[in-house]
């Protein structure tokens, strides 16, 4: 039920008023992160505003479900090989998650739903208000070099007024061969020009933000997601995008 939009937004919602007047804390460096600078807020007030705009994290299931589809991440089993039986969407996805940003419980418990493991998934904030969801800024992490099978990020990356330096730190904490899985959105048309004024970097195609990791010839595309057309209408695009540094017998 999890999976339905309105479902989880009605429980992410209802655990935010429980326990965010008791519980809610903010990263003690805020102030002095590598993140953008927002004009008349700091970066928490910003962000805090995101949790009760968004608190389903609905547009995260654009990169939620292809993830979960991938082999790698969820073994096909030997005897639906063989006899096609359909039973790997019961087998949990029993690698260790890295979710960075995503405000509100509703990404790590959309993660769940799709058959990751939630005592696997780790999740890092600004803020948080929840057991599951640590503080930290993602341009230096608390965690350990090659910890994490998946390193998940979705919009929150263009925030960042040092993506070089986030980068490192997503590349720090990834284990060898790990898989990213990142998402923006994309305003419009005239972004893959003002996006640099922002960021510093060009983030438009999904090509754009693998580059940001790797070369291409580096790199393994395991998906892409990216409708041009989008970029035409009111709510624009959003360009999506899963990939593997490739190894040596790849």
């Amino acid at each position: 039920m999890l999976k339905v939009d309105s479902i989880r937004e009605k429980l992410i919602l209802r655990r935010m008023n429980l326990l965010i007047p008791t519980k809610f804390r903010s990263y003690k460096d805020s102030l002095q992160t590598d993140m953008i600078d927002i004009p008349g807020k700091d970066v928490v007030s910003y962000s805090l505003e995101g949790v009760f705009n968004d608190p389903g994290s609905a547009r995260s299931s654009r990169l939620i479900k292809p993830l979960s589809c991938i082999e790698r991440i969820r073994p096909l089993l030997l005897n639906n090989r063989t006899n096609g039986v359909l039973q790997d969407l019961d087998i949990e996805i029993d690698v260790k998650l890295l979710c960075i940003g995503p405000r509100t419980e509703a990404e790590p418990l959309l993660l769940w739903s799709y058959g990751f493991r939630l005592e696997s998934i780790t999740c890092i904030d600004l803020l948080s208000y929840s057991p599951l969801i640590d503080l930290g800024d993602m341009h230096q992490m608390p965690y350990s070099d090659n910890s994490f099978d998946v390193v998940f990020c979705s919009c929150t990356l263009v925030y960042s007024k040092n993506i070089p330096k986030a980068i490192a730190e997503f590349k720090r904490v990834a284990k060898k061969q790990a898989i990213f899985a990142l998402m923006f959105d994309i305003p419009n048309e005239e972004y893959r020009d003002i996006g640099p004024l922002t960021t510093g970097s060009v983030i438009f195609s999904p090509e754009d933000i693998v580059n940001l990791f790797f070369p291409s010839d580096a790199c393994e595309i395991l998906y892409r997601q990216f409708d041009l057309r989008n970029l035409r209408l009111l709510n624009g695009s959003s360009s999506v995008v899963i990939f593997k540094e490739r190894s040596l017998h790849d």
